[in-house]
């Protein structure tokens, strides 16, 4: 029961405040993630499961194959393209 709490409070309160604009992580693909990481290696996992996931998401996102899943996993950054520059 604790375990639940905690996870609802993390999801619902630090991961926007903190994580959620600098990561751009969906909170469905972090919830799965901390899910899969915790069961795979219990409490390290949970603290991992942000990181890998962000990882994974890079990966993905400079892969063209996988961009489809990187969208998924999350809003890719936002590239200038030049836009804003003068010379």
């Amino acid at each position: 029961m604790t375990t639940i709490v905690l996870h609802i409070v993390s999801i619902n309160v630090f991961y926007p405040k903190f994580l959620g604009p600098r990561l751009r992580l969906n909170p469905l693909a972090v919830t799965i993630a901390l899910l899969v990481w915790a069961w795979l290696w219990g409490a390290i996992g949970l603290v991992l499961a942000i990181p890998i996931t962000a990882g994974i998401k890079i990966v993905f996102d400079h892969v063209e194959s996988l961009k489809a899943l990187g969208v998924w996993l999350g809003e890719s950054p936002k590239t200038n393209g030049g836009e804003g520059t003068s010379r």
